[in-house]
């Protein structure tokens, strides 16, 4: 939050919940901002990231942020209010409270609802992370979160090799396993790390120097060592007011960030914030990343056209600082952009989860059976990441691998897998299954490495349930390795 008042209002805000969710410019062109700054980004990250592209000058998503105790509480209170549902979905990892024992249970929970609305509401991700500081245990709570450390201490934190580095260090790998719970299942995220770090009120911000030298480190950490790669790099200042300091001053650098998004509150969408924004972007999308009141759209028509979306932070913001006829208005303009207005494209972005089978194992999205079901291995037989599923008996064996059941919108898809295969045997197929019953296959042969089969121009409509499969009955001493299977829309 931007003023300390709004800082009381999210703190009080947390006390009546327990356990509560607090919670150099670019000089290249628009075309070439295009691409995500990770060279590495998936499919489907580089889809929304264009998408934000396509509307800005145009329109502006409507997003909602939820706590993690009720992570569609406010998504849905918008709904019952306007009869729209916002098409940003935001949370949090947030930070834990006195006598709370660990946060896996309200993170993992997060991980889940960011999956539903990516994959089955079609909403877009959006991510932050109020932490503590990393010296302190993980329930030191919102005091905590807006602690202070000291010049040295902030260089000391930034600076591999010392202690502080090593206890930053390992409260980040923690964020990233769960980060990887939604790269794994092809979910694209807006991460907006370390916000309104030009104020003074958390641990992070005040620091400009060491605050972008964290801000590197985080991402160089996210993607190059654990190939977070359906991350948006989202820089989130405060807006410039009283209370922050020049948005630029704590810039990371084009090279680091994909979008720019400002928290604005009390209503105070001053036209200089917007200038601000839009110079230092300069092509990139930009955002409102928390507000309390909504944006104007008239000024968002008139002058400040850019800001391709803004989300109103939960904890009771939606409807405190906004009457029902605003948000049902807003909600309803034809600028305003909601769940129902938009899709962004999902071409050769995979349904399937754990596809590769990279966490290694089946996860509980797979299933094996048979006479020799088969196991996840790492034995260098595999086509990407590190596993594959092998299947291998020195006697006849029938064995089955089967996805769990998505749900998909209409339209036409394509089934994948690659397989690579020695021996022989009476039937060895990819196979799709549509609302239970089996609709397609496609014949496996055998090669010494890895082939793609597929199944295309699979029919579904709205709600249609569909899994795939490969199945095998082979003789004595046939071997099979499955890797990158997918299931896209076209």
């Amino acid at each position: 939050m931007k003023k300390k008042k709004d800082i009381l209002f999210k703190a009080a805000i947390v006390t009546t919940l327990v356990v509560s969710l607090l919670t150099a410019p670019n000089t290249t062109s628009k075309a070439a901002g295009l691409a995500p700054v990770n060279p590495n980004a998936s499919q489907a990250a580089k889809n929304v990231l264009s998408y934000f592209y396509s509307i800005t000058g145009n329109k502006i998503i409507a997003g909602q942020h939820n706590n993690f105790e009720s992570p569609h509480q406010y998504t849905n209170q918008a709904f019952s209010i306007s009869g729209k549902y916002p098409g940003l979905w935001g949370s949090d990892f947030g930070y834990g409270a006195s006598g709370q024992t660990n946060m896996s249970t309200d993170r993992q929970r997060v991980v889940d609802h960011a999956k539903t609305a990516w994959l089955t509401d079609g909403d877009i991700v959006t991510l932050t992370w109020h932490e503590v500081k990393p010296n302190e245990a993980e329930n030191a709570g919102w005091a905590s979160v807006q602690g202070d450390y000291t010049s040295q201490q902030m260089t000391d934190l930034v600076t591999p090799g010392t202690t502080l580095y090593n206890q930053w260090l390992t409260r980040v790998d923690e964020i990233a396993s769960y980060l990887k719970q939604l790269r794994d299942a092809n979910v694209p995220v807006l991460w907006r790390p370390y916000h309104e770090g030009n104020g003074d009120w958390f641990w992070w911000s005040g620091k400009p120097t060491q605050y972008k030298q964290l801000w590197i480190n985080m991402y160089n950490r996210f993607t190059n060592y654990h190939g977070l790669n359906n991350l948006i790099w989202v820089y989130g200042p405060n807006a410039n007011n009283q209370w922050a300091g020049p948005l630029a001053d704590y810039y990371p650098g084009s090279q680091y960030v994909d979008m720019l998004a400002q928290d604005i509150y009390d209503g105070d969408y001053s036209q200089s914030y917007y200038d601000e924004i839009t110079a230092l972007a300069q092509g990139k999308p930009v955002g409102i990343g928390e507000n309390g009141e909504f944006p104007n759209i008239s000024t968002l028509k008139s002058s400040q056209p850019k800001y391709s979306y803004f989300m109103t932070w939960g904890g009771g913001y939606l409807t405190a600082k906004n009457s029902n006829a605003t948000i049902t208005n807003t909600y309803n303009d034809a600028f305003v952009l909601t769940r129902d207005k938009f899709d962004v494209p999902t071409a050769n972005s995979n349904i399937l989860l754990n596809p590769n089978f990279d966490s290694g194992s089946l996860g509980s999205y797979w299933g094996a059976y048979g006479t020799s079901p088969g196991v996840v291995r790492n034995d260098g037989n595999y086509r990407s990441a590190s596993y594959s599923f092998n299947m291998y008996s020195a006697s006849a064996y029938n064995s089955n691998l089967i996805s769990n059941e998505y749900t998909v919108n209409s339209g036409t898809y394509t089934a994948q897998v690659y397989a690579k295969s020695g021996g022989t045997w009476t039937t060895a197929q990819l196979e799709v299954y549509k609302n239970g019953t089996l609709v397609s296959t496609k014949p496996i042969t055998t090669s010494g490495s890895f082939t793609s089969f597929a199944i295309n121009n699979i029919f579904a409509a709205n709600n249609d349930k569909i899994k795939v499969s490969v199945w095998v009955n082979a003789g004595a001493g046939a071997w099979f390795y499955f890797d990158d299977f997918s299931l896209t829309k076209n």
